[in-house]
């Protein structure tokens, strides 16, 4: 009897982990998985911590010889000044430093000014309203440059930022923690802590979206090229865009985990949703040569889609974080030729999902699609069908949160006009919310339009 009473309360114990571990392997079943490929067993049954850091004393101790600006990034995180620049300055002037390039010697004391000794760490906002969003790009995103956007965004519905975390060359936004993930990463970061800009976003009642880009990464593969789609047709072995390798092939181990890494890593900053773009494999140039692992017939592209998205499933099951996908909006019209050659077949890609964004940019249908010599000038058409074919998609438990063009290829009369034609077709059928996308960040007409327009 005490026995069964042991083992009782280890099932107890455990039960969460075991109702994961039963979940996977029936995933697995259901959806065709090859569980047998996942890269690292243990990398997916840890827990994603959230990243609270603790200091005791408001005093920093030099223990070598340091530069100064390190120091103050390294304590930026302990104090409850928000902006970066700001921080500089007081830090600076409270310990009566001339100069910031200069080096702290060895057992020097140095006080953190405003000291905040928790440091920041979130959890994912309760939501369950549409997001109304803007684009903000990784080179745009600090602090600093968000404490200046978010008063621009006043007297309008816009509610939630999707802020570049990876972007569509491999660049992070943040530095990484994760050393797997570091070896790759040489340029500086932008967003100097990711707790801290996701705890002041909240605290503005703002929802986060973190976009990840995957499959396209120019940064990995100028460290990996072995990592790249083989294509025999150029010189360099790979596919290129502009004279440079740009994408690596989803199906590899490496690629799959080096991008789960990172994913994991967001989710331990409490965000609220991690919005995954290029999910998806090329379609755009000469293909002909090219040689995919794993792939034998076009259906293997949408399989090895699914493995990657359920192990990120997986990863943020136990978290309150949201995971949407960005696609091509052409993929709502299932036209085979497009679903072969991107992997993108939405009713299979979708189900371990909460939010899909199409791209229904009328400006990126072809001149002369079902017969409209100009698609750009016909955002109507384009949202209203795209709306009606995503819907019959997707599960039911899926929301359709489109992108909106906010920005004028293409288009005959760019203004506030072509703007709310587009929200007024979404919301007409059943979009839950929107995401504005101009690549410059130049949001003057649209955020002009949103503004005179009761929505």
């Amino acid at each position: 009897m005490t026995n069964i009473k042991k083992f009782i309360n280890f099932l107890n114990k455990f039960k969460f982990f075991l109702i994961l571990i039963l979940l996977f392997f029936l995933f697995a079943f259901l959806t065709n998985i090859n569980y047998n490929y996942f890269n690292n067993f243990e990398f997916f049954l840890a827990k994603t911590e959230t990243h609270e850091n603790k200091k005791t004393s408001n005093i920093y101790i030099c223990e070598k010889d340091e530069p100064i600006n390190e120091i103050i990034k390294k304590t930026y995180k302990y104090s409850l000044i928000f902006s970066y620049e700001e921080y500089k300055k007081r830090f600076i002037q409270d310990n009566k430093i001339k100069n910031q390039n200069s080096i702290c010697s060895t057992d020097t004391q140095l006080q953190i000014p405003e000291f905040y000794p928790k440091g920041f760490f979130n959890t994912p906002l309760d939501w369950n309203k549409p997001a109304y969003a803007i684009y903000v790009r990784w080179d745009l995103a600090s602090l600093d440059q968000i404490m200046e956007l978010l008063p621009k965004l006043q007297n309008t519905p816009i509610n939630s930022l999707v802020i570049d975390a990876k972007d569509i060359v491999g660049i992070l936004s943040y530095e990484s923690s994760d050393p797997q993930v570091r070896k790759y990463q040489t340029h500086p970061p932008t967003i100097m802590d990711f707790n801290k800009l996701v705890y002041y976003l909240h605290q503005k009642n703002f929802y986060v979206i973190v976009r990840q880009a995957l499959f396209q990464d120019m940064n990995l593969i100028k460290h990996r090229k072995d990592l790249a789609i083989y294509n025999r047709n150029t010189a360099s072995k790979t596919i290129e865009f502009k004279g440079q390798p740009v994408w690596v092939d989803p199906a590899k181990k490496e690629v799959q985990e080096y991008n789960l890494r990172i994913f994991k890593e967001l989710l331990s900053f409490g965000v609220d949703e991690i919005q995954f773009d290029y999910v998806r494999y090329p379609a755009e140039g000469d293909l002909s040569g090219v040689v995919y692992e794993r792939v034998q017939k076009p259906e293997d592209k949408t399989k090895i889609l699914k493995e990657f998205l359920f192990q990120a499933w997986w990863l943020k099951y136990p978290t309150k974080t949201k995971l949407s996908l960005d696609v091509f909006g052409i993929t709502g019209w299932q036209v085979k030729q497009d679903i072969e050659a991107t992997g993108q077949n939405i009713p299979e890609i979708s189900i371990f999902i909460d939010y899909i964004s199409p791209m229904l940019y009328p400006s990126h249908f072809n001149r002369g699609f079902e017969g409209i010599p100009n698609p750009a000038d016909y955002p109507e058409y384009f949202y209203e069908k795209g709306m009606k074919y995503f819907h019959e998609l997707v599960p039911n438990y899926v929301k359709i949160r489109p992108w909106i063009q906010a920005f004028r290829w293409r288009v005959t009369e760019y203004n506030e006009t072509y703007i709310i034609r587009q929200i007024q077709t979404i919301e007409k059928h059943h979009g839950f919310g929107w995401i504005m996308w101009n690549a410059a960040n130049d949001y003057r007409i649209p955020l002009d339009a949103i503004r005179k327009k009761d929505l």
